[in-house]
């Protein structure tokens, strides 16, 4: 991962850290080590960690005397054994309670190293003033370099207006570095998506943060996600070949909102997408995109035919050449809208008074609201592969009151996705900290996509991993929301996809 960070200072009204969530599905102990790297000094090391055999844990980052705070930093995990590991981070306003988490995401971390990075969907948003309709939208790239040589990365830019535009970034041996977007695609350019290419392999990963009007000290909301890893070649070839891409297909589970596909290739490209139900059939349809940018598709759910918003859905995209896919989702305040040039304290107008509550994680400094106050967002990539199992690491279903919270509630979801033309059969083993297993199963229909609620088959307020183990390719990922259990209002959320297993050795 390339984007780690443990802010705690009083000149930021922002709190955030973090953890990671590892998870031993084999029937070893695991001996870890994680080295954590800076932009301008040497890394530190967290060593001899150790996640017993069929086990998760999760290590807190403020925890650490390891990590250095107020410092940005990637991070490199080592195992003695396969391990499936993920970072998750928060973020809150200085002082407010645990429950009133402002932004909370999560990403699996990438098993690869490589020359090329992608990812799709691409902003940098800058309101030209307090009551114009978009919010503050800054983006940022972390790059890691664990290597021993210094590594010269060059991102290019690929905007919906065909403009291109490029930086070059020089990163020394095993150092990190945290970059403004601002300062390559300028403020609120035409959308685009992203090719990195890089003389050593390196990681890529994207960070947007959202805040309710410029100038706003306490971030809102904000996705966090490991770019899409492309081919390993010779950096020369990379920028004469004219078919560069990643892939070609792609799978998502989950109520996804906005499509964003970014066609990096020199070639016109037509997309088929197909949009997969509980209980209705599919139903499909299909869109060009130009060569060399990125389209996002704002209005998935009111394309013909029309998202049956009844139920969950997930889709597969199919392209004619190589591209990326990348989802978005998020909500706002249902009383947005009706709100405009309001200053906390001066009087709610009549429409919002009944819903008061759903204002009070604003906090009690004076900020102007606009009619789009996002809660939560989350992003992720598209998998790119089906797979008969897949895990992840981060699970837990708070149910108040807790250790951590009297109020905070977060039910969980795993999407599981069957496109293939076969009835699966899927096992869901659950592994906890303390060791424990449990274990659920269910028969997925063809062509069919099944939202489990996870708060019905795990022990809540335990920490645990899972694996999914189906008869046929799946697509499974994890989605998480957080509730006040004073307020109806989902106030964030949490999305990624699982990570395949194509050679399940611990089973």
């Amino acid at each position: 991962m390339a984007t780690g960070f443990v802010l705690d200072t009083e000149n930021d009204q922002n709190y955030r850290t973090g953890y990671f969530a590892l998870f031993n599905p084999n029937k070893r102990n695991a001996r870890v080590v994680i080295t954590f790297f800076y932009e301008d000094q040497e890394p530190t090391q967290l060593k001899n960690y150790v996640v017993p055999a069929e086990c998760q844990k999760v290590i807190e980052w403020d925890k650490l005397s390891e990590i250095v705070k107020n410092k940005r930093w990637g991070a490199k995990v080592e195992s003695g054994e396969p391990l499936i590991a993920q970072e998750s981070h928060h973020v809150r306003k200085r002082g407010d309670k645990p429950e009133f988490v402002r932004s909370q995401c999560t990403t699996m971390m990438t098993p690869i190293l490589t020359t090329l990075w992608y990812y799709a969907d691409g902003v940098y948003i800058m309101p030209r003033d307090h009551v114009h309709r978009r919010m503050f939208e800054p983006e940022m790239v972390g790059l890691l370099n664990p290597n021993r040589r210094e590594a010269e990365v060059t991102m290019i830019t690929y905007h919906t207006n065909k403009d291109r535009r490029e930086a070059t970034f020089k990163l020394p041996p095993e150092r990190s570095k945290w970059v403004d977007l601002v300062d390559v695609v300028g403020k609120d350019p035409p959308h685009f998506g992203a090719r990195f290419i890089s003389t050593e392999p390196v990681v890529v990963q994207q960070e947007r943060q959202v805040y309710a009007v410029p100038g706003s000290p306490v971030q809102r909301s904000d996705f966090n996600e490991i770019a899409v890893p492309g081919p390993m070649h010779d950096i020369d070839t990379l920028r004469e070949m004219p078919y560069v891409g990643a892939y070609n297909i792609g799978y998502f589970p989950g109520p996804d909102s906005l499509l964003v596909v970014f066609d990096p290739t020199r070639h016109d490209t037509v997309v088929d997408v197909t949009l997969y139900y509980e209980k209705e059939n599919p139903n499909p349809y299909s869109f060009g995109l130009k060569a060399e940018t990125s389209l996002a598709i704002f209005d998935l759910l009111n394309r013909q035919p029309p998202v049956i918003k009844a139920e969950p859905w997930g889709c597969k995209v199919v392209s004619t050449e190589p591209v990326i896919i990348q989802d978005l989702c998020g909500s706002g305040d249902p009383v947005s809208g009706g709100i405009s040039n309001y200053r906390w304290g001066k009087g709610l107008p009549p429409k919002a008074r009944k819903l008061k509550h759903s204002l009070d994680a604003l906090g009690t400094y004076e900020e102007e609201l606009t009619n789009h106050i996002t809660w939560n967002m989350a992003s992720r990539q598209a998998a790119t592969t089906l797979a008969k199992v897949w895990c992840y690491a981060d699970g837990m279903v708070r149910k108040p009151p807790t250790e951590y919270s009297k109020k905070l509630y977060t039910p969980e979801w795993a999407f599981i996705l069957n496109p293939t033309k076969r009835d699966s059969e899927v096992t869901v083993t659950l592994y906890y900290e303390d060791q424990t297993r449990g274990e659920h199963k269910l028969t997925l229909p063809a062509q069919r996509i099944k939202g489990l609620e996870m708060e019905k088959i795990v022990i809540p307020n335990k920490s645990y991993g899972a694996d999914f183990v189906s008869t046929e390719p799946i697509v499974v990922s994890h989605n998480k929301g957080f509730f006040n259990m004073d307020d109806p209002v989902q106030r964030d959320v949490q999305a990624t996809m699982a990570m395949p297993l194509l050679y399940p050795i611990f089973r």
